[in-house]
């Protein structure tokens, strides 16, 4: 019976489910008025947002830095790769001067062995000696006393011939003989020949490791992703060191005995003429010096006279007949007369452009973004190779010219005037120790094949030059490419 008043107690009780139905019904009632929640969308969108802009932005500013590293690739490399030519041609270029200057001292101390001049001096002596007895003679007091001095000066000046003589034919048994094994084992023109060949290959490699060290690093993540390389074209569309270079050198040179150039006899002239032009101006410095003290304290014996006839003789003998086709200098290429020709072969030989390439980024948020370019990374530089022409420079209160020489390429040096081998002379020749190199603005006819062939080397290891994609630009111009980039 207690139980009762409990069962009864439930029963006026309102079921739970009756509960659960009601509460709903007020929640959708107040739905539109309830703003509960409402920012988290609104912080969702946002997000999603501001998301996207990071990615563009993210994307945008590595391809800008990609680009910006890119073309400091590009030029870095051409630059360190021209200045390696421009360095081949001064060592080509002190090899001639150098070259030169053995001929002119093997003359001079073959002249020094043979002892020509000396014996000469003995009887000119004693012919002043004669002349000295006559004057000391004569009723005149000055004639009288010049005849007695004369005696006293021949003896003075056949002692300093002496000792001249014998320390030129000490200093030939030195000396000479490795000069003349220099000469006949034609070192000189085989360094020359090492030159030529050597320089390309170590232009290109200068080019590469200049490019990787000023272009974009490929990043941690990307394993797979090769590192960009620089290679240093020449205008033809070949490679610096690639297979032109059997037919036609880098370096705008000519080996006037072993080359093959269709004008090859005129290289061959122009060679020899210059050997004997710088020969002779290097043995005229020499002499210059050695005979001073005997053109002003010696003259009587005609020693300084006799040894310049002599060793001259000397060094005809060596280049005429000892080695009339052989140990002559490395000439420069001619270049055409016309404007046009000249302006063309400038481009051809002196003219290169350096390219850069690296594999397309990754975009962040791939899914979202996605690199329109159907191609990877490229930039691309140029520079010549030259040589400087003179300018005015101030000096003191007034203005010097530095050289009056002309820059004009196409002017070749007259072996007939006198050269002063000085390396900062401004002649364009192969005698000429100021060549350099400079970035200059991309105008290069070729260069829009340049940008479609693709990077073999066989300095690199080919895993770029199989993998990169190159652009498709067979409907633009060079022109045009030169109007789109401001390089």
């Amino acid at each position: 019976m207690h139980l009762f008043p409990l069962a009864r107690e439930r029963l006026a009780r309102p079921p739970v489910r009756c509960l659960v139905q009601r509460e709903p019904s007020r929640s959708l009632r107040d739905l539109a008025g309830d703003e509960r929640g409402a920012m988290s969308l609104v912080t969702v969108l946002t997000l999603l947002l501001l998301t996207m802009l990071l990615g563009m932005v993210i994307n945008v500013g590595r391809q800008a830095n990609a680009k910006i590293k890119l073309q400091n690739a590009a030029d870095a490399g051409v630059q360190a790769g021209g200045l390696m030519l421009a360095r081949g041609m001064n060592s080509l270029a002190f090899s001639n001067n150098l070259l030169c200057d053995v001929c002119a001292l093997t003359a001079f101390l073959r002249e020094g062995r043979d002892k020509n001049a000396a014996g000469r001096v003995p009887e000119i002596l004693d012919a002043w000696r004669k002349a000295g007895q006559t004057l000391s003679k004569s009723d005149f007091p000055k004639f009288a006393e010049l005849g007695a001095a004369i005696p006293q000066m021949a003896e003075a000046e056949q002692q300093m011939v002496d000792a001249y003589s014998a320390w030129a034919s000490a200093y030939a048994e030195l000396v000479l003989p490795t000069l003349e094994e220099i000469l006949a084992e034609e070192m000189l023109p085989n360094f020359d020949k090492s030159v030529v060949q050597s320089t390309p290959d170590l232009a290109q490699s200068a080019a590469m490791e200049l490019g990787q060290r000023q272009g974009p690093k490929p990043p941690v993540r990307d394993v797979q992703r090769e590192t960009p390389v620089t290679v240093l074209w020449r205008t033809d569309v070949d490679p610096v060191g690639g297979d032109s270079e059997e037919s036609r050198h880098t370096l705008p040179v000519v080996d006037p005995v072993n080359g093959d150039e269709p004008n090859q006899a005129n290289y061959k002239r122009t060679a020899v003429q210059q050997r004997k032009a710088i020969a002779q101006r290097y043995l005229n410095a020499w002499n210059a010096t050695a005979m001073a003290t005997f053109d002003s304290s010696a003259r009587m014996s005609q020693f300084g006279q006799l040894w310049r006839g002599f060793t001259n003789g000397q060094l005809k003998k060596l280049l005429e007949q000892d080695y009339p086709d052989t140990n002559l200098p490395y000439v420069i290429r001619t270049l055409p007369t016309d404007t046009a020709g000249c302006q063309a072969a400038l481009e051809e030989d002196y003219m290169f452009v350096g390219v850069a390439y690296r594999q397309a980024l990754t975009p962040t948020m791939p899914g979202m973004f996605h690199d329109p370019l159907g191609s990877d990374g490229l930039a691309f530089a140029q520079g010549l190779l030259f040589i400087p022409a003179g300018r005015l420079m101030k000096g003191g209160d007034s203005q010097r010219l530095v050289s009056e020489a002309s820059s004009d390429p196409s002017l070749q040096m007259d072996p007939n005037k006198p050269y002063d081998p000085d390396p900062g002379g401004h002649n364009w020749n192969l005698f000429c120790q100021n060549w350099t190199f400079h970035l200059v603005p991309a105008t290069a006819e070729n260069i829009v094949r340049i940008l479609q062939a693709p990077p073999q080397l066989s300095l690199d290891n080919g895993a770029l030059a199989q993998k990169i994609r190159l652009p498709q630009l067979d409907n633009l111009s060079s022109d045009e490419i030169r109007t789109l980039t401001s390089h």
